[in-house]
């Protein structure tokens, strides 16, 4: 995790911000700015600055649950491998436990990252995994309840799906709101 962390940081220090390139000849995309922010409104800024000086809100809590979750279906996964003596034909199951655990640990080093377009890719697309994997392990349970090859995998269904129910409402939870703007009346 430490040294996912460590790349994060380096890949954010190599991008261009807003504060250094206000002409944009750097930035591969020049950013159009809406009419209420053109020069001569009344706006206090470009939105690329705006942008740029927004922080992420600190997301913790959400990286932890993360962490766990990752954790625990990657031990889920290796559990499900080795009640089978770790044979050829069962090892996807350690290497998918594997695969998710990297998926949201990398997931949790976006939303820690201090950078807030990192952050929200990061939290938005944990959801999306974290929501593909209890339907994933909710079909599981589903197909493999009644069969008796299956048998001993079931109860491994059911606690990855349990497990993922659960930080999956962990993070809805944690996730940091947006904070409302007060409106300003008109006088």
């Amino acid at each position: 995790v430490a040294f996912v962390l460590e790349a994060v940081s380096l890949a954010l220090a190599s991008i261009p911000t807003a504060s250094h390139c206000r002409s944009h000849l750097c930035c591969p995309i020049p950013r159009r700015l809406p009419p209420h922010k053109m020069a001569g409104s009344a706006g206090t800024g470009s939105v690329v600055e705006e942008e740029a000086h927004k922080e992420a809100p600190q997301a913790g809590p959400c990286a932890l649950v993360l962490a766990f979750e990752g954790m625990f279906l990657a031990a889920c996964g290796v559990y499900g491998s080795w009640m089978q003596n770790f044979r050829s034909g069962v090892m996807h199951s350690a290497y998918s436990g594997l695969g998710a655990m990297l998926a949201l640990h990398i997931c949790a080093a976006m939303t820690i990252s201090g950078n807030f377009k990192l952050y929200m890719i990061g939290v938005h697309f944990a959801l999306l995994l974290q929501a593909l994997f209890v339907l994933v392990f909710l079909i599981q349970s589903y197909r493999s309840y009644g069969v008796p090859e299956k048998a001993d995998r079931h109860p491994l269904f059911v606690a990855m799906a349990a497990g993922s129910i659960v930080c999956l409402a962990a993070m809805i939870m944690l996730k940091p709101k947006k904070k409302k703007k007060k409106k300003e009346a008109a006088e």
